[in-house]
Formats: structure tokens, C-alpha cells, sequence
């Protein structure tokens, strides 16, 4: 841990879990400081999921002297008899709905290692640290294989090729691929078992997460506005047709029959008016009459409106691709937000069998 910015980044990722993960533990791998040993342990109290894992304690510490910040802690998991199931994270990325569908889907299969690739810079074989495993794997043989990674990543500087060479012959057979960018060349690889969230990926940071709910809110505020002007210029029209309660603020209709030219008085300034006195009662009979004939009016509408809206749900469900919500032009699409991001659509040869609700595999 550098600061107290990463208490922060901490904190979000705990809550997070809570959320999406019930019942899971979040287990911190890092060096203990004084200087942060007072707020890991505030979160540790206000976190019943949080384990906080000191490496400075471990058995075999042959790299702390070296390198106080070392990714390589995480594979201390292997072989941990209190684990069953684990997914390894860095600090800052954020944790989405999407990436603990596909956790759940993995353990309720029959393998024994996880792999998630669902943006274009996890190509690699694990997916850019995106691993998780069973301890049904074996105990003895995570074992000594915690103990050869240990000892290859204290010597090498890189990880990913170290990871490659010692991992690949052994997950080829055994691993659940959830991939969304190279389904057409991993072998038996599935589609992640929901729809993403625009713009969102499994891997992206708090601060992206953050960037894209920000986008979204715009366009819902934007949406949000347009609606409210419509519905004010309704009312407008509404209250145009009602009537005051007070008599004198009434706008009397009057009928001019001797209102020509030669019977204008240019003197006093006057005209011959016959006025036309309505009974007030009566008026507001007749306005009551009409805002009622108004309301029934409304109500048809709506109710047409509402059998509309279902029969258009209902032939959306029989297109495999669904029916896109239209949006304007100066706003960014779904498909924009994904694009500018690095997220490519999957081929559709590739996924014949998709769900109707996964726009993207």
C-alpha cells in the first residue's frame, strides 16, 4: 500500500464485495507499515469480510528486503487450507455484476481453474491476472506449485512469461474461460452468463467505473430533462382549460352587436356593448363537464399507450437481438461508450446459441 489514497480505493473495493459477493472473505496481501496499520485497522473493524494478511510474517519472506510491492503475494493463496475457492484482484480494480455472474457460473462447474478475458488487453493466458481456482485441485499439488512460482518470480522480473511457461500445461484441460474478445480461438471458452453494463469491463479500475457512471448520469439527466419539458408543457395546456374559483377572475365571453363604425363615440370614448351575464354555477357545471370528458380522455390514452408498450415488449422477446432504445444524436451510444473503450463486440458466428438478452458475449 502507497498512501492513504489506497485506504480509499480499499474501502470502495470492500463494499463492493459486501455487495456483489455475499459471504465471501477479501483477503489483503501487503507489507504492514506504521503508517498504515492504523487505518487497515479501522476497516478490519468496520469490515467483518476483510483478512488482512502481513507477508512481512510469512514463513518463506525471500522477497520482502527486495521489493515491499510485489504482485507475487498472491499466490500464497495456493494450497491455503482455510480456502476453497479464490479469485485473485489488484487493489484498484473494480468489481462489476458482470465478473460474479461468471464466478458463480465457474463454481458451480466441474473445473477447477478460472479464466475471464473481456477487454482487448487480456489476451494473455490468464487474462491480465483475471485467475481463480478450486482447493479441489489438490492441496499437495498447489502446494508446490505456490512454492515454484514463489521461487521463479523472486528471480524474474517477468511475471506474465513466468506465469505462462509454469501454468499453461497445466490449466489447458482443467480451466472455465469466460471470454468475450477471443472466443473463436480459446477452446471451449463460454459466454459470460450476463449482459455488461456500457462501457463497463472486467478489469477496469474504480476510476473508470467512476468516469463511465458519470456518462451514464448525464445521459439520464439529459433523458430526465427532456421529459420534465414535455410534462410541463402538458400541464400547461391543462391549466388553460380550468377555470379560478373566484368569480371576478373569470374572463367573461362577451358578444358585441352594435359594435360598428358609426355607432362609435368618439367623445367619450365609449362603445354600446350588450352584455351577455352567465350564471356563475352554471360555468362551473360546465367546466367540471369538460375537465371530466378531459380526464376520461387521459385515461384512454394511457391505457393505449400501456397496451402498446406491452405488445412491443412482447415481439422484442422474439427478436434474438432485441430492440435498441433510441437515444440523441449528441449523446454517446451503448455501442460508442464500448468502442472508445477497447471493448469489441464477439463475432456473432462464434456464439450461435446466445442468450436473446446478450447484446455482447
Amino acid at each position: 500500500l502507497l498512501g492513504y489514497e489506497d485506504i480509499n480505493l480499499l474501502n470502495e473495493t470492500l463494499l463492493q464485495i459486501k455487495e456483489l459477493y455475499p459471504g465471501w472473505v477479501m483477503r489483503l496481501y501487503t507489507h504492514v507499515t506504521p503508517a498504515i496499520n492504523e487505518p487497515l485497522c479501522n476497516l478490519l473493524c468496520q469490515h467483518q469480510h476483510f483478512d488482512l494478511c502481513d507477508v512481512s510474517k510469512l514463513k518463506d519472506n525471500m522477497v520482502i528486503s527486495q521489493n515491499k510491492e510485489w504482485s507475487g503475494w498472491r499466490w500464497w493463496v495456493l494450497g491455503d487450507p482455510l480456502v476453497a475457492v479464490w479469485e485473485t484482484r489488484k487493489l484498484n480494480m473494480a468489481i462489476t455484476p458482470r465478473e460474479a455472474h461468471a464466478v458463480t457460473q465457474f463454481i458451480n462447474s466441474e473445473k477447477c481453474w478460472h479464466v475471464q478475458r473481456d477487454h482487448e488487453l487480456q489476451k494473455g493466458l490468464l487474462g491480465a491476472g483475471f485467475l481463480g481456482g478450486k482447493a479441489a485441485w489438490g492441496q499437495e499439488d498447489l502446494i508446490n506449485l505456490r512454492q515454484h512460482l514463489l521461487n521463479e518470480l523472486s528471480r524474474h522480473e517477468d511475471e506474465d512469461k513466468i506465469l505462462e511457461d509454469i501454468l499453461e500445461p497445466l490449466l489447458q484441460q482443467d480451466t472455465m474461460v469466460h471470454s468475450s474478445i477471443l472466443c473463436w480461438q480459446d477452446s471451449g471458452a463460454v459466454p459470460f452468463p450476463s449482459k455488461r453494463r456500457p462501457g463497463e469491463w472486467i478489469g477496469m479500475t474504480l476510476d473508470q467505473q467512476k468516469s463511465i457512471k458519470n456518462i451514464e448520469r448525464k445521459r439520464f439527466t439529459h433523458k430526465k430533462i427532456s421529459d420534465m419539458k414535455e410534462k410541463k408543457g402538458m400541464k400547461i395546456i391543462q391549466e388553460e382549460r380550468t377555470v379560478p374559483e373566484n368569480m371576478n377572475d373569470m374572463k367573461i365571453v362577451i358578444n358585441s352587436t352594435e359594435n360598428t363604425e358609426k355607432n362609435w363615440n368618439r367623445n367619450n370614448m365609449k362603445i354600446p356593448f350588450k352584455s351577455i351575464m352567465i350564471e356563475y354555477n352554471n360555468v362551473k357545471k360546465i367546466v367540471k363537464s369538460k375537465m371530466q370528458e378531459i380526464e376520461e380522455e387521459n385515461k384512454v390514452k394511457q391505457h393505449n399507450h400501456t397496451v402498446q408498450m406491452i405488445k412491443k415488449k412482447q415481439n422484442s422477446s422474439l427478436n434474438s437481438l432485441g430492440k435498441t432504445t433510441m437515444v440523441p444524436a449528441a449523446l454517446l451510444s451503448e455501442h460508442d461508450i464500448n468502442l472508445s473503450l477497447g471493448i469489441t463486440t464477439c463475432p456473432g458466428q462464434c456464439r450461435p446459441l446466445l442468450h436473446p438478452d446478450w447484446e455482447y458475449c
